[in-house]
């Protein structure tokens, strides 16, 4: 069942052109009314989204991590924005299972990143630099939750609902759904349980004009007096009532290795994964052999090759991963 406009206002939203899914049910986002490239999809205020804000804003979250990270200050863990956002996450679960729903719920869409899949599915990868990435952020990810429970203690720990089931669900939550905006840290919208990714093969895909695309801007925090920031979804192509919805953000350009690593899915059209080399020859070219060019460009297309074959992916601006 998915949710009306008067149940994404309740949510916090100040205006929604796309339908939600219910608590109770996942499925993708659809256009409720023709929105033209470049005009707003939705609009929600910083302050009703799961972000470390939030999180500060809840006592016995803000308490424990505040009190946890004077005594032992060094410990990077406490103050990740994902830590306060899985704390809040897990402890509103306990109290208001409803709206916590709304976020975990895309974790049961099927879609696995690396991290979360058996030892027998990682077979698949092995021999790849992924399998081993793989099993590195496995293991973090178990070494994380070991550090959090130490730190905040078995009591506090109870209280705040935190349990390795909990805490693998609530990361795979925010891996799968949550943005980061930089300074500001990881959010994650209610409702939408997660953003389809610009690797969707249902969702319309027009190709826009030049005009089109310096309109459709996707996802922007822009300020807004009397509200502070606003996270606002434009249309990055134009839609009619009952069109599947994309929602692109600049953490969702991403290469196939690191797609499938954050998203558990790799993308069936990537522009990540081109790249056109361009050399500008000088006069001396002229000057040489034909064999010796011949060498010099086999050479720098086996070194190109190699880099391509064995050297780890670089993280690029907007990139997700955990640390």
């Amino acid at each position: 069942m998915a949710l009306d406009a008067e149940d994404a206002t309740a949510l916090g939203y100040l205006f929604s052109n796309v339908s939600f899914p219910g608590a109770s049910s996942v499925a993708p986002l659809r256009c409720t009314r023709a929105t033209p490239a470049g005009a707003p999809l939705f609009a929600i205020p910083w302050a009703k989204c799961w972000t470390q804000e939030a999180a500060e804003r809840c006592p016995e979250v803000e308490a424990a991590l505040t009190v946890a990270g004077r005594r032992n200050p060094s410990c990077e863990l406490l103050h990740r924005s994902s830590t306060w956002i899985v704390l809040h996450l897990l402890f509103e679960s306990q109290t208001t299972p409803a709206p916590v729903q709304h976020v975990l719920r895309v974790t049961e869409t099927g879609a696995q990143p690396l991290m979360f899949w058996a030892e027998e599915e990682l077979q698949e990868l092995r021999g790849s630099y992924w399998h081993q990435e793989a099993l590195r952020r496995k293991e973090q990810l178990r070494l994380e939750y070991l550090e959090l429970q130490e730190e905040l203690g078995d009591e506090v720990s109870q209280r705040l609902g935190l349990s390795a089931s909990g805490f693998l669900k609530a990361h795979m939550a925010l891996l799968l759904a949550g943005l980061d905006f930089g300074d500001k840290g990881f959010v994650l919208l209610p409702g939408l349980q997660g953003t389809p990714s610009s690797t969707s093969q249902t969702t319309k895909r027009t190709e826009l004009s030049a005009d089109e695309l310096s309109a459709a801007q996707g996802l922007q925090l822009l300020p807004m007096p009397g509200c502070g920031p606003v996270l606002v979804a434009t249309a990055r192509t134009s839609y009619a009532a009952g069109d599947l919805v994309e929602i692109f953000h600049r953490g969702q350009c991403l290469g196939s290795g690191c797609s499938l690593a954050t998203f558990g899915s790799l993308p069936w059209c990537s522009a990540w994964e081109e790249v056109i080399v361009t050399l500008r020859l000088g006069p001396e070219v002229l000057e040489m052999g034909a064999v010796d060019f011949a060498q010099t460009a086999g050479q720098l297309e086996e070194a190109l090759q190699r880099d391509l074959r064995e050297r780890p992916p670089v993280q690029r601006a907007g990139q997700k991963l955990t640390k």
